[in-house]
């Protein structure tokens, strides 16, 4: 018996309900970024180091908010700074959510290769007495040729035909 990691479904209307909801997360975060990986190179990385060190600096201009420049980007730093803070519980929830749908594809996509792997091997032990060369044949297509690693899968083992 084939390995069987998930058995659910997902009706159309629950589907469509799940990409309304993302239709609105986005629309309630319109100001996400895509940056490019070469942007992404270049930025300075706040670590948990100094998550401590952009407090205190914002702490210490506002107490001396005076001898700062009128132009001061303080404003811009408290907003970033709420702003990152605010996103913090949504983007573990994300990433939460993102670790179980990617788990969840990789089991139903092993479901489906397990059972079809169950179903090959049993054609081959039904035997070509069965009229069932041709599609047997194409099945086994899928094992001569190699992967883009160069290596070939490996059939299921064929047992011999009863007869």
């Amino acid at each position: 018996m084939s390995q069987n990691l998930i058995h659910a479904s997902l009706a159309d209307a629950d589907a469509q309900e799940v990409l309304a909801a993302i239709d609105t997360i986005e629309q309630k975060l319109p100001f996400l970024l895509g940056l490019s990986p070469d942007q992404i190179r270049t930025l300075v990385r706040l670590g948990e180091d100094n998550i401590g060190f952009v407090q205190d600096t914002l702490r210490v201009a506002r107490l001396n908010a005076g001898l700062l420049p009128a132009n001061s980007p303080v404003p811009g730093l408290e907003a970033d700074l709420a702003l990152w803070q605010a996103l913090l519980p949504v983007a573990a929830r994300v990433t939460r959510l993102k670790e179980l749908l990617d788990s969840t594809l990789l089991a139903t996509r092993s479901d489906c290769y397990a059972v079809s792997l169950d179903i090959y091997a049993s054609l081959q032990r039904l035997g070509d007495a069965q009229g069932l060369e041709e599609l047997r044949a194409q099945l086994a297509k899928r094992f001569r040729r190699g992967t883009a690693a160069g290596n070939s899968p490996t059939p299921p083992p064929a047992a011999p035909a009863n007869g």
